[in-house]
């Protein structure tokens, strides 16, 4: 265990009576639990490339406890490192050497307590997979993603998916380049009234499904750096964005767009809808796509197809 010291993460879990029954999710893992009891600090050792020991711990009375957990370096998959973590209320990562890390998938996942994240130095330059990455952390009002690098993920799918305390979010040096897969990314971010994407690059986007389902606080969105033209699926994408006023998506390319069912719907605050440059020619569904929708909403629509759906709302 040489080095260990350059590579660890502290973290804090808030204890109360009614968890102390069961021992309480420390960090994930696939392998054996095996239940110990551990005081008011605990050091123990996460294998280079396999969890292969314990993770859940009983605790002997209500309090915050804080852990240190030791790494080693050469770690390559922390998929589900503290899914379902659902004690922690502090995580610091800054001291966690990811510099060979590939997989960060559901990293985060149901981490439903966790308040507090720093994320400096964290480095994720060869990381291909962030799915589920911060899902379901609805306690956490803000991510400062600054120092992510994220040129070579090819999925974000769900990453920010039911982040329901998340007020803005700036995504602004977040490189979606190799990026295929961004349905359900911002899913159910109920309270984000600012939403920063002009760096994304989606070029080689196929998924944008349910992409900003229930983000019912956002006014307005700029999506004028979207490329959609191997985009094959956009259902449900701005459903329940019950606030959004303006969207202006002439800069969309839908040729290749199978599913566009519920992609407005419950928008009933729009009162401009720019589909000037839609093309529904592949479109095979589009079942209740402006159900809900402003009935006096402007929408500029060339495509007859689409018209005909217009006139029925």
């Amino acid at each position: 265990m040489d080095n260990l010291d350059d590579s660890y993460i502290i973290c804090k879990y808030e204890i109360f009576n009614e968890n102390l029954k069961q021992p309480t999710q420390i960090i994930n893992s696939l392998s054996k639990i095996i239940d110990k009891e551990i005081k008011d600090s605990f050091e123990f050792y996460l294998d280079d490339k396999k969890i292969d020991f314990t993770l859940k711990y009983k605790f002997p009375k209500e309090g915050t406890y804080t852990l240190k957990i030791l790494c080693k370096k050469n770690i390559e998959n922390i998929s589900y490192l503290f899914y379902e973590c659902m004690d922690l209320i502090y995580l610091d990562l800054s001291h966690f050497e990811t510099s060979k890390v590939t997989s960060m998938s559901h990293l985060l996942n149901f981490c439903s307590s966790l308040t507090e994240l720093n994320l400096s130095n964290f480095i994720t330059r060869n990381v291909k997979d962030m799915s589920y990455f911060f899902c379901n952390c609805d306690s956490l009002k803000s991510i400062d993603l600054s120092n992510f690098e994220t040129y070579n993920v090819k999925t974000m799918r769900q990453m920010f998916c039911g982040c329901s305390s998340l007020e803005s979010l700036d995504l602004s040096n977040i490189f979606t380049d190799d990026a295929v897969d961004l349905s359900n990314m911002f899913y159910n971010c109920s309270s984000l009234t600012s939403l920063n994407l002009s760096n994304f690059n989606t070029n080689k986007v196929t998924d944008m499904n349910h992409m900003f389902y229930g983000c019912c606080s956002l006014t307005s969105i700029n999506l004028t750096s979207f490329n959609t033209s191997k985009v094959t699926d956009m259902e449900s994408m701005f459903d329940y964005c019950s606030q959004l006023t303006n969207l202006d998506l002439s800069n969309f390319n839908t040729e290749n767009v199978t599913n566009m069912s519920h992609m407005f719907e419950e928008c009933p605050s729009l009162i401009y809808l720019n589909l000037s440059n839609f093309n529904s020619k592949n479109v095979t569904n589009m079942i209740e796509m402006f159900n809900g929708i402003n009935r006096n909403c402007e929408i500029i629509c060339d495509d007859q197809k689409l018209k005909t759906e217009i006139m029925n709302i």
